[in-house]
């Protein structure tokens, strides 16, 4: 617990040195994840999943896995190394692509880096030490997303295409590339999001994704609906009406109230409508777990939005607003590291080793 403590105190840190840029001294905190992730041992729900997918494929053996984790463990095989320095290069890749997205969307507009670096840590961070691939997947979705802002619909689907490499859910984003700049009113998003809680309140969600299943199984690409409909323990404790939710369900509220204020251009506009696509994911998640997997796409969207709120206060209330958003997502944040057992983040073990042990 003590290592997650010490990177709250490394992001205040930086925010005394500039709260509202990032700049280069804040390629620290990123280098300093990098080891956090790359070394850790056990650490993480599927750990031992990906273990288990490693030594499959140093056996030679089929593996159930996007070929993007099969190519990158068989470079590791040929270099000698082993399963460590796998959670290492996936460490720096994710890193690398999620420095790059947060410089784009941050520069020249208002940011509270500490709320940005807190909530980076909750719904991007943590994750990436179970759900590896996918947070992967998600950093590139947010480095492609500027060609959506700049219209270049070849480029962004290359990426789509890199990251569907590491999880086939990114696929998905092709659609939405012609949707995400779309300005929707605030009674449409308001009704749609007490539809959504009303559908998912009646189980209706669930009950028709089982119909497809059952009556429609050509629709189940890939087995999505198959493996997500059986719920798991972690499902159960991952995804509820808690604490977390009620607190961004709340947020996102004003957020559709100030919009005016806070959307401004096409950048600011696509963080809204996928902060948006977040709460809308994770509400039809607590139905059916399947959607659960598009709450990691959205989240660092989220995080952005959320930074930016005080943008809609004059300079001397601003000050005050970052100070309470300050106070009260640091507290989540250790409550989350406290009382957060379906991650397996704590406790911290780490591992230096990268080489394969002859025998």
């Amino acid at each position: 617990m003590i290592i997650y403590i010490l990177i709250l105190i490394l992001v205040i840190a930086l925010s005394l040195i500039d709260s509202h840029k990032l700049n280069k001294v804040d390629i620290f905190l990123f280098i300093f994840l990098i080891g956090i992730s790359g070394f850790r041992y056990n650490v993480g729900t599927d750990f031992p999943g990906y273990v288990y997918y490693f030594n499959l494929i140093d056996k030679g053996l089929e593996a159930s896995v996007e070929p993007g984790f099969i190519f990158i463990s068989e470079l590791i095989l040929k270099m000698g190394l082993n399963i460590q320095a796998v959670f290492l290069v996936f460490s720096i890749l994710t890193m690398f692509f999620l420095y790059k997205g947060l410089t784009y969307y941050t520069n020249n507009e208002y940011i509270y880096k500490p709320v940005l670096y807190i909530l980076m840590l909750i719904y991007t961070f943590f994750p990436s030490l179970n759900v590896i691939r996918q947070i992967l997947a998600a950093v590139i979705i947010l480095f492609a997303s500027r060609y959506i802002i700049n219209r270049s619909f070849i480029k962004f689907a290359f990426w789509v295409l890199i990251a569907s490499l590491f999880h086939s859910s990114s696929l998905i984003f092709i659609i939405l590339y012609f949707i995400a700049l779309k300005n929707y009113r605030r009674i449409t998003l308001i009704g749609v999001l007490i539809i959504s809680l009303l559908v998912v309140n009646g189980g209706l969600l669930y009950k028709a994704l089982e119909f497809i299943h059952y009556n429609l199984n050509f629709l189940d690409v890939g087995g999505y609906l198959q493996k997500y409909l059986e719920e798991s323990s972690y499902n159960n404790t991952e995804i509820e009406f808690g604490l977390r939710f009620i607190i961004n369900l709340l947020v996102l509220i004003l957020f559709i109230i100030f919009k005016d204020l806070l959307v401004r251009n096409e950048r600011t506009l696509l963080i809204f409508n996928f902060f948006y696509l977040f709460i809308l994911s994770y509400v039809f998640a607590i139905d059916a777990y399947v959607f659960s997997r598009f709450t990691y796409f959205f989240g660092i969207f989220m995080a952005i939005a959320v930074a930016r709120f005080g943008v809609i206060f004059d300079n001397n209330s601003r000050r005050i607003i970052e100070y309470v958003i300050l106070i009260l997502y640091s507290i989540l944040y250790i409550y989350i590291i406290i009382y957060n057992p379906a991650h397996d983040i704590v406790p911290y073990d780490f591992n230096f080793d990268l080489k394969v042990k002859q025998y």
